[in-house]
């Protein structure tokens, strides 16, 4: 069992048990089983009690309400989210599944206090990871899933400026991103408003690669 989700237990009121209907919505995946828990405890279907957690009643309605697929579950947590942990997330999966926190902080439009926070809470609620990257600071989405799908909310009017900007900090040197960057560059720019730019970058990448 995953230490970091609750040990479930049902409560006597509850008819049938919540914690069997997760296990069946989730299909058996455990990256489903967590974001269903995940939509309990936001949404107040499950109630601490000392050293335990109860499922209560409102628990049996929540998990029926929820969307069929792994997807459109991260979606639903996504929607119940404050505008500005939405707008740290959305810049953060522009980044793809790993990024530094500096790197981050380059591409968001509030004070690097504020990130931080925003980033904590979005920890808290089980959207990311701490992951340090050598000696840079560093976040993880919790599986890639989460990452692509929050990826997809954004359209494409508003990646390629995004991905633009990413390349230009990562060029710049101001990133301190460690290891190689050609494959980062060539990335970036070929999802950018100047996708030639990845052309040189690009090539470099097939040269260490061979």
């Amino acid at each position: 069992p995953d230490a970091r989700m609750p040990h479930l237990q049902s409560g006597p009121a509850l008819p049938i048990s919540a914690a069997i209907k997760v296990d069946y919505f989730a299909h058996g995946c455990p990256a489903s089983k967590e974001e269903l828990v995940r939509i309990l405890l936001d949404n107040g279907g499950l109630e601490r009690q000392e050293t335990d957690w109860l499922i209560n009643e409102s628990a049996s309605e929540l998990v029926q309400e929820v969307p069929g697929t792994l997807q459109d579950i991260i979606l639903a947590r996504f929607d119940l989210l404050p505008e500005d942990l939405k707008d740290t997330l959305q810049r953060a999966a522009v980044l793809r599944s790993a990024f530094g926190t500096q790197l981050l902080f380059h591409i968001s439009d509030i004070s690097k206090e504020q990130l931080l926070r925003n980033l904590e809470e979005l920890e808290n609620r089980g959207f990311l990871e701490a992951l340090p990257m050598g000696n840079v600071d560093g976040y993880a989405f919790k599986h890639p899933l989460l990452q692509e799908t929050i990826y997809n909310t954004l359209v494409k009017r508003d990646l390629r400026p995004l991905h633009t900007q990413i390349a230009l900090v990562i060029e710049a040197g101001e990133s301190s991103l460690p290891g190689e960057q050609n494959e980062l560059l060539a990335y970036h720019y070929a999802e950018s408003t100047v996708p030639q730019k990845a052309i040189p970058y690009l090539i470099h990448s097939a040269d260490n690669a061979s």
